[in-house]
């Protein structure tokens, strides 16, 4: 988590300081969240940024093979006279 704790400083150090804020639904007044929470959202947000890269690349890389395979001779295909 140092990385997203960087981040959250980085806000933090701004000028005008950034802040984090929440909303509550029944209310519709705002709050500041803590830090420990900003963190935890800014590392869950890397997380899914990362497995959606991941699943993304997996995806290009099965269409890929697929190409491949639908442009290979097969052994029927090949013209032997």
């Amino acid at each position: 988590m140092g990385i997203s704790k960087a981040i959250v400083e980085a806000i933090y150090s701004l000028e005008p300081p950034g802040r984090f804020l929440k909303q509550c639904p029944a209310t519709g007044q705002w709050s500041e969240l803590s830090k420990r929470d900003v963190a935890d959202r800014a590392a869950q947000a890397m997380a899914y940024a990362v497995s959606g890269k991941e699943k993304s690349q997996r995806r290009r890389e099965r269409r890929r093979q697929s190409r491949q395979s639908l442009y290979l001779p097969q052994d029927d295909d090949v013209d032997d006279s």
